[in-house]
């Protein structure tokens, strides 16, 4: 599928995905209610077994959507098919399960232009779950990105990593 917009978006979203239908519409519905329209998603399945496909059409009629696949069950593949598609000036490569608020594209958005020297950035994680033995967790990532940005040492998990749309080629190694 192509897709459906000749302009070129602000965020290119890119989502690889195996056997997530029980998490991708969420993600897909969260993408819809953006408050933020200058983006595109690439949906990039990686030979899944169950509806994923199938859910992501049906769930992100109303979106810019490509939907791409490969036989290679392999995220570093699908992220790269990704790069390759992507016409946003920004990619955001999510993972199938993450939740975001309607108000996420604007405040990266926000942030981008505040910091215009900005090349990568991730977010802070909040683990959706009433087990209470998650939360040291969650405080432990968050921590370790506030402490890696002081000591000049920035890292990101690939949960959700974003970067302006030349530096994957240059810097990382999907």
């Amino acid at each position: 599928m192509q897709s459906k917009n000749s302009t070129t978006p602000f965020f290119s979203v890119v989502i690889p995905s195996l056997n997530e239908e029980n998490f991708i519409p969420d993600l897909i519905r969260d993408l819809s209610a953006q408050t933020c329209t200058s983006f595109e998603v690439i949906h990039v399945d990686g030979n899944s077994d169950d509806k994923t496909v199938e859910l992501v059409k049906e769930t992100g009629a109303d979106l810019d959507l490509t939907q791409l696949s490969t036989e290679i069950r392999n995220v570093s593949v699908q992220r790269n098919m990704g790069i390759d598609a992507a016409r946003g000036e920004w990619i955001i490569f999510m993972d199938a399960d993450n939740r975001i608020e309607p108000w996420f594209l604007d405040g990266i958005k926000y942030r981008i232009a505040k910091d215009p020297e900005t090349d990568v950035f991730t977010t802070w994680v909040t683990i959706d779950t009433d087990n209470s033995l998650n939360q040291p967790i969650e405080k432990i990532i968050n921590f370790g990105w506030e402490l890696g940005k002081m000591l000049g040492s920035e890292w990101s998990s690939g949960a959700l990593i974003g970067c302006r749309k030349d530096i994957p080629k240059k810097a990382f190694h999907f």
